[in-house]
């Protein structure tokens, strides 16, 4: 653990240091994001003998540190700090995992991103640890910006942060980019400690295709996910958006669906959400709609089950631009746990941009 929060160190006054002596005073290029998240997070369920209580929601602290080195270097670190557990009363409570399992490829941790990428022409390799390319416009958010209640058993169960690399090329109008994918798998066996990156042996390869076409958008991809017993899981995601005027349309569809089991996480069957956002013409108000149906393809399995769930969001932002406040509050309802989970909240993006000396 020492030696990571050393290293993580080095580089980060290393990559500040040579930014602030070749970045262009015209504007900054690399910043610094911190990202405070505090939700109060009240839940009821519709049962006479189920369980209801209060949380501190998606409370957690993050910091996103990246940008452009250069014409063909940059990076990315973004580190997950304070973390809470969906349904406890502590606040922050599940923030030691984040560092126990910091050595661990079948569980998130305290570090989502450290890469770096080269870009020339249309092509770009990036190296370190990435997201795998899946998921869909589902994954597309960062995960504070999320309401966990209202996202796929997918989302929920994947560790989808893994050692790794890809190849990117885009079209020279950037409205297509097609790439390939191979990263660590999440799937080990605890008994030999082959969680840890590359120990296994056990690795990840996919496709993906993410195109922007004016109004229309893709996020499509194929990954397949070595297992412990060294076959495969093919996990495809195809996402649709639709942006006219001030609507964002999102049609997102998996043939897998998050299976509660740290020996597996994905089991047979489909996964389809549909969410419809709608934005103000200020831009200071924005509501969306997001519902989810989950039907598994085995039955006799306690770690998986169909579902539906649906939510309501509202956001307010009272200040804009890189720095920003969303004050935010959403109303979700699980069918499987039969739970009405109510929340609001407030996260603030403070940016610090760095600039250097001409």
């Amino acid at each position: 653990m020492k030696k990571i929060l050393f290293l993580t160190a080095l580089m980060l006054s290393g990559l500040l240091s040579f930014a602030q002596e070749t970045v262009s005073t015209t504007g900054p290029e690399i910043g610094l994001t911190i990202i405070p998240r505090f939700d109060l997070n009240p839940y009821f369920s519709t049962q006479s003998d189920g369980e209801s209580g209060f949380s501190f929601g998606n409370s957690s602290l993050y910091t996103n540190l990246g940008g452009d080195i250069n014409e063909h270097w940059s990076f990315l670190i973004v580190n997950h700090w304070l973390t809470n557990n969906t349904y406890s009363t502590s606040l922050f409570e599940g923030s030691n995992y984040l560092y126990e399992d910091s050595f661990r490829t079948d569980a998130n941790n305290w570090v989502d991103y450290l890469n770096i990428t080269y870009s020339i022409g249309g092509f770009s390799i990036t190296l370190g640890k990435d997201m795998i390319a899946t998921g869909g416009f589902e994954f597309d958010a960062w995960d504070w910006e999320t309401h966990p209640a209202q996202m796929s058993g997918l989302w929920n169960t994947l560790p989808c942060y893994q050692w790794g690399g890809k190849i990117t090329w885009s079209t020279p109008s950037e409205n297509t980019t097609i790439g390939i994918q191979m990263t660590t798998s999440p799937y080990s066996d605890e008994d030999s400690k082959s969680y840890r990156p590359f120990k296994s042996g056990r690795y990840n390869y996919g496709l993906f295709w993410l195109g922007d076409y004016d109004w229309f958008h893709t996020n499509i991809s194929l990954t397949s996910l070595q297992r412990c017993d060294w076959k495969y899981s093919w996990l495809a995601a195809a996402g649709l958006r639709f942006t006219p005027g001030q609507f964002t349309i999102d049609a997102n569809w998996f043939n897998k669906i998050g299976r509660y089991d740290a020996e597996d996480f994905l089991a047979k069957g489909n996964t389809g959400l549909l969410s419809v956002t709608y934005t103000l013409p200020s831009e200071k108000f924005d509501f969306t709609v997001k519902g989810g149906y989950e039907k598994a393809g085995e039955s006799n399995d306690e770690n998986i089950y169909d579902n539906q769930f649906i939510g309501l969001t509202a956001n307010w932002y009272p200040i804009q631009g890189d720095t920003n406040l969303r004050i935010h509050g959403a109303v979700s309802y699980d069918h499987f746990l039969r739970t009405i989970t109510v929340t609001a909240g407030a996260l603030f993006n403070l940016h610090i941009p760095f600039t250097r000396k001409k």
